[in-house]
């Protein structure tokens, strides 16, 4: 019968350094693994949210269209010392302001003062400095402000929050004609639901 000595019968606890490397490496790799599907169930989520954006927006034109028998101007202005329709004129608010109510933005409609105010009036600087998530994509990192600026001087006159979601003008240039438009959303543009054929 053969002894086993004391060294032998010892019960060896712990790792050795190459067992836990190899289990590091593996967390490592599985970490690898599953970063990337975490980003696209990120990404997927942002898409779903700008979806419901442009879903709200349209369902406020149609509660807009409903209210008044036409979509919202593009936007509508007047030249303050005559107060003829210009489309370089004031107050200069666009579509996206006059829908406000149908997003459940009453109270900062109401602070835009019925959009009789120029955009640039004090009196508008907090409304002017609301940015609102329903207009911004979330993918969409860059800054969410645009500065306005005097065409002949290039002088800043004030900043304005940004949307990613358009209104479409038309085909023609609106720096050459900024008094017209063939697409929905153009100066002093009264189209209705029943007037858009082709899209």
């Amino acid at each position: 019968m053969s002894r086993m000595s004391w060294r032998d019968r010892t019960l060896r606890l712990g790792f050795t350094l190459i067992e836990l490397l190899a289990v590091i490496t593996i967390i490592g790799i599985m970490i690898a693994l599953l970063l990337p599907a975490v980003q696209q169930t990120r990404e997927a989520a942002r898409r779903t949210s700008c979806k419901n954006n442009l879903k709200q927006i349209g369902l406020a034109l149609q509660l807009y269209h409903d209210t008044w028998q036409t979509l919202p101007p593009g936007w509508l202005a007047r030249d303050p010392a005559t107060g003829r329709a210009d489309p370089e004129g004031e107050p200069g608010w666009g579509w996206a302001a006059r829908i406000l109510p149908f997003l459940e933005q009453d109270p900062l409609f109401n602070q835009l003062v019925h959009l009789e105010l120029p955009i640039t009036d004090p009196q508008n600087d907090w409304a002017r400095a609301t940015v609102l998530s329903v207009y911004l994509c979330p993918t969409d990192s860059h800054n969410h402000q645009w500065v306005l600026e005097d065409e002949s001087t290039g002088v800043p006159i004030t900043e304005l929050p940004t949307s990613n979601y358009a209104g479409v003008f038309g085909t023609f240039d609106i720096e050459d004609n900024p008094g017209r438009g063939d697409g929905v959303f153009f100066f002093q543009s009264r189209v209705r639901v029943a007037d858009i054929h082709d899209g």
